[in-house]
């Protein structure tokens, strides 16, 4: 644990992080809907813009990250298996196979190739069956994927083709992962509100990996709309 130095403020550390290094993420979430509503109104009009589709995809994962970094108070890379997978379906509440659906079939080929669908199975597998991830192909599909075909949950419902060709799909939105990206922000915020000072100050080692980019200094914590700074 880094030592506490003697004008350590964890209140102060507290509500910074509260206003600033989450407020960024919620600076986020609104780039992402207006990425989101660009793409729908692109589709609307026939135009398909798989690219951006992928870095929305990767917006999602980088906050899920980010917000995971702040949760474990680590500035070492977390592994997806033991850190990452169980992480996300605590805070989610996804089965784990959907979590780790989400890191490695649709996150691994957009951070590594930029496509969402070249390396969907990535080597994975659930219950013997291979194990594929990728997006609904309409983005203007906004069927709640809880009234899609069970098993479901917020953000994914999941296809079992075991019967025809030993795979099993899990289908994510857009839609329902912003919903589910807002709800984890939500914990992690909740988080950081009933932290110890011992864990505040473990905060201080990831504010320097991840310095804050956007400054809210006049609004609440509790209700912040960053601006850039």
């Amino acid at each position: 644990m880094p030592s506490m130095p003697a004008n350590f403020d964890p209140e102060e550390t507290r509500q910074a992080w509260l206003r600033h290094g989450l407020g960024e993420l919620d600076f986020w979430l609104q780039h992402m809907d207006t990425k989101l509503a660009r793409l729908k109104s692109e589709a609307r009009a026939g135009r398909y813009h798989y690219l951006e589709e992928a870095e929305l995809i990767f917006w999602h994962s980088a906050l899920l990250n980010r917000l995971a970094h702040i949760s474990k108070k680590s500035v070492k890379p977390l592994g997806i298996d033991d850190t990452l997978v169980p992480w996300l379906a605590r805070k989610t509440g996804w089965p784990k196979a959907v979590a780790d659906a989400f890191w490695y079939c649709a996150r691994n080929p957009v951070v590594h190739v930029g496509r969402a669908w070249v390396m969907a199975d990535y080597g994975r597998t659930l219950d013997g069956a291979v194990l594929k991830a990728g997006f609904r192909p309409d983005i203007l599909d906004e069927t709640p994927a809880t009234e899609m075909p069970e098993p479901n949950g917020t953000g994914w419902y999941m296809i079992d083709c075991r019967d025809i060709e030993s795979e099993i799909t899990i289908y994510f939105d857009f839609t329902g992962l912003r919903v589910a990206a807002e709800e984890v922000l939500a914990k992690v915020k909740d988080q950081v509100r009933e932290m110890t000072p011992g864990e505040l100050n473990k905060l201080r080692s990831v504010n320097e990996r991840i310095p804050f980019l956007y400054t809210n200094p006049e609004s609440e914590a509790q209700d912040s709309s960053p601006t850039e700074g």
